[in-house]
């Protein structure tokens, strides 16, 4: 979806009125959607790219604040997600 083009025109007042109108958990998945509208506008055969990234990088920061987790834990999950995130 370019920026300059019909579609992104709609896409986005739609968006910020959806984002807007919705509050706590339910915004989020909101923004998580809008993501992977617009990514996979342009082309979704990486949108299974993108959503192995948001599972890995949610799984690393559900161990980073996991009870009992060691500074040098959380420090290795971090640095997975970054690898992971600009590896890829």
């Amino acid at each position: 979806m370019l920026f300059n083009a019909l579609p992104f025109w709609i896409f986005f007042p739609s968006f910020f009125v959806l984002y807007f109108a919705t509050r706590d958990r339910v915004r989020l998945w909101v923004c998580l959607s809008g993501s992977y509208l617009f990514y996979g506008w342009w082309d979704y055969r990486f949108l299974g790219l993108i959503a192995l990234l948001t599972a890995l990088n949610f799984y690393c920061g559900q161990q980073m604040t996991a009870n009992g987790s060691t500074s040098r834990r959380r420090k290795r999950f971090l640095m997975l997600s970054i690898v992971a995130s600009l590896g890829i």
